[in-house]
């Protein structure tokens, strides 16, 4: 497994960046919004939740279990917002 980084500001974030959000709740909503406004180039591949699954913005809202038990994910950057 990778190490943690944690970054202060979203202009850390390298150019064209694959990320998920964590939280699916108005934080994790005002996050995605600020990214779409600040950073277009960042690809967000969809929304981590403890409880919720299904869609948002016709993206997936993805289970933490689920999520931590696909290895293929390891390479992608997770944001908490």
């Amino acid at each position: 497994m990778k190490d943690f980084v944690y970054l202060k500001s979203l202009t850390k974030l390298k150019p064209n960046s694959r990320i998920y959000i964590y939280g699916s709740g108005s934080f994790g909503l005002s996050f995605y919004f600020s990214i779409k406004a600040y950073r277009p180039d960042i690809h967000i591949l969809g929304f981590l939740d403890s409880s919720k699954s299904g869609e948002i913005f016709s993206l997936p809202i993805i289970k933490t279990d689920n999520f931590s038990n696909s290895r293929q994910n390891y390479d992608n950057i997770i944001i908490c917002s």
